[in-house]
This record gives structure tokens, sequence and C-alpha cells, in this order.
């Protein structure tokens, strides 16, 4: 989406799409609220294009005290693309480009299906208003404005962010301890399936040997190699859980590894995927903790398209059925409420699992390559939980086995 400032021949189009997302009010006359913005600040007027059509809409000001954001609006036929984080991006730029401290978001009350999307965006503007740390929250209604809350960062420590590369503990010191007492030259690919019946499997029918083992406080880290066609691969498995997960990735990361691959399990969202369909998570929710600390507050994170574009091509060689798609990390599977999942489907998520939104976060944070299968073991889209889903051995191993 390209995003430019409103130009009058635009109005029609803009009001078009107010009307669209139900923001005309019969007391606002979109018009004379388009002529009036055009005398002030019109430079944060902006709208998006996709070509010639306008499909989004944002009109910040800025009156020496505070920003505001109104009239943030994306055609219906466009959501779900990122769009609206996109233009709600560039207003925050522009704001803390003029010198303002502080940005209220106007959000009419009566469309709460976007709650997830005012937050993210309230959680944003927490981090970039340096001066102030804080935002307040406004609704709208037909009757009244009325203040929902006023946030800080010392209200949600986890927004804290730092980006500094450094930290007092580095992966590359426990690397080299490791090294020390176990010589072997790591490849650059690495395969993490979390399925230790597969790794039983496996071992059994020596298609992987067992290299060494790593202690740990919680258990020893087993690393395996498998030579398939040719190449030489380590396998592990990261553990169940987004820190256990990214513990041993970023060891990988730090012994050697530069490529990976991930396969593990999920909940079903969306019940139309059937029996044996492996999906490709191509963006994740990120609703757990650990991918905050390796990147800033966002709703999602993507995984590299030329990963998503890789791994499709290899489904289909192999005539895997799959479906690429939005999932749901959380850190709480006993706080999958129905209220919840209900939203997360609203949203587009298709499936829930543990690990993807913290994987896909390190791999940015470390520009690494890492791409992600995940298989279902549930179905949770339903008003009951429903465990007859059981792929078995066969499709984890045809997933596997797949990579290469």
């Amino acid at each position: 989406m390209e995003i430019r400032p409103f130009s009058i021949e635009n109005e029609q189009a803009v009001i078009a799409i107010w009307q669209k997302c139900d923001l005309v009010r019969p007391w606002n006359n979109p018009h004379l609220d388009i002529q009036r913005k055009l005398k002030v600040n019109r430079e944060l007027f902006l709208v998006g294009t996709l070509g010639v059509k306008i499909i989004a809409t944002a009109m910040g000001g800025y009156e020496g005290h505070r920003g505001w954001v109104n009239y943030l609006a994306v055609d219906p036929a466009f959501r779900k693309k990122g769009f609206g984080r996109q233009l709600m991006a560039e207003i925050e730029k522009r704001l803390l480009a003029s010198g303002c401290p502080k940005i209220n978001l106007q959000y009419v009350r009566t469309i709460p299906r976007h709650w997830s999307f005012i937050a993210e965006s309230a959680i944003r503007m927490i981090m970039l208003s340096v001066s102030v740390n804080a935002l307040s929250l406004t609704l709208k209604n037909r009757n009244d404005k009325m203040n929902l809350n006023m946030y800080s960062l010392e209200d949600i420590p986890i927004a804290e962010f730092d980006d500094n590369k450094t930290a007092l503990i580095e992966p590359q010191n426990y690397a080299a301890y490791v090294l020390r007492h176990n010589k072997y030259s790591f490849p650059q690919h690495c395969v993490m399936p979390i399925y230790s019946a597969l790794f039983d499997h496996l071992t059994a029918n020596n298609k992987i040997r067992l290299i060494f083992e790593i202690p740990t406080v919680y258990e020893k880290v087993k690393l395996y190699e498998l030579n398939f066609q040719g190449k030489t691969l380590v396998v592990v498995n990261p553990g169940i859980g987004a820190p256990m997960a990214v513990l041993t990735l970023e060891l990988m990361i730090a012994l050697g590894c530069r490529k990976f691959m991930v396969c593990g399990s999920c909940g079903i969202l969306k019940p139309e995927i059937k029996d044996g369909v492996v999906i490709i998570p191509a963006s994740a929710l990120r609703d757990e903790g650990t991918s905050y600390h390796y990147l800033p507050p966002s709703r999602m994170v993507a995984m590299n398209p030329a990963v998503v574009e890789k791994l499709e091509t290899v489904l289909q060689k192999y005539h895997v059925q799959y479906e690429t798609g939005i999932t749901w990390t959380t850190d709480a599977i006993y706080r999958e409420t129905k209220g919840k999942i209900a939203q997360m489907k609203e949203e587009g998520c298709i499936a829930v699992e543990m690990e993807c939104a913290a994987l896909l976060a390190v791999a940015k944070f470390r520009d690494i390559l890492l791409g992600q299968y995940i298989t279902a073991s549930d179905d949770v889209s339903g008003g009951e939980w429903d465990r007859t889903i059981d792929h078995g051995l066969p499709v984890q191993e045809k997933t596997i086995l797949a990579l290469y």
C-alpha cells in the first residue's frame, strides 16, 4: 500500500470508506470536516492506495500539546492485511517528527471487533512517546466522550523493549563451553521437530544418530545427526513452549546453524482443515511473552516471505496437503477461553500453538532463516474440546522428510 497526503479529488472516495466503516455521524458533516482539516495540518490527513484505488484513511492533528488521530479506516474489502497498522505507523512517525509527545486515538465504541487493533496501537504509541511515556485512549459514542484508560510503561513492563543486541548472558558463552567438551563441526541446517515419539521412531529405524548430549538444569538436550541425499543436518527437539524453544534455538544459532526448520503440533481453529493437512504459519499472533524481548510490541510477527514460498514449493513437490495462514501463539494452554478463541478466529487465526511467534521473533533479531510446519493435535474451534485428531507418526515422518 502506498501512503500519501489527501487531495481534494479524493473527497468522495474517502467519505465512501468512512460510510462503509460506520464512522459518519449525523452531527458531523464529513464534507465540512474535510474542509476544516485542509486548513490545519493538512499534511497529516493521509490516504492509503493500491494502484489508483483509495482503501484507507487517517486524519491526524497536533495543536502543540498532544496529537490526535481521527477517521482511521480501512475499506472492509481490504482488512486483515496489515494496512491499518501500516497507516497508523506512518501517522505516529509524522506526529513524533513534529515534536508531539503524546497521541490520542479516537475510537468509536460501537465497533468492538477492532479492540485488538486498538490495543496494539496503544502499546506501540506508548513505546514511541519517549518524553511522556503515556497514552490516553478515548471512546466516542453518540452522546459523550470518555477517557478509557491511561497506560504507562510501568503498567506494561513487557512493552519495555530494549534493542541492545548484547546481553549479560550470551548464548555464545554456553556454546563455547559445549564445543570445548564436544568436538563437532555444526552444519548450517538444523531441523527441530517437537515430537518426542518421532525421535524414538527415527532412532529405532537408524535414520538419525546421537551426536552428543548437552546437560541443563532441566534435562539433557540431545543433538542428532541426519544424513539425507549427501547433506548433513542437525536434529534437536526444541521443547514445548516459547521460552524452552527459544533457549534451544539460541544455542543452535550460537553453535553455527543458520537455517532452521521447525515441525510442531497445534490446535485447530478452522474446522474445515481436514485430517492430515499441514499448516504453514506465515504469521503468528504474539500472545506470549518471549517474543517481546526480541522485537518491539506489535500484534503479529511474520515469517520471511521467501521461506513461506519455499515451504509451499516443497509440500507441493511431495504432494502434501497444506494451508497457509495465521497462528495464535499462547503461553497459557489452559486459558484458551471461548471468548479468546472467538476473537482469534475473527482475526483470521486458523491454529493455536505455543512457540511460533517467539521463534519467528528470534529469527528476525538474529537475522537467520526459520520456517515452521504445524499439524493438528486437537480441535478447539467448536464449543467443546475435540481430542480425536491424531495424525500420528506417519504424517510427522512424512513432514520432516519432505524438508529435504
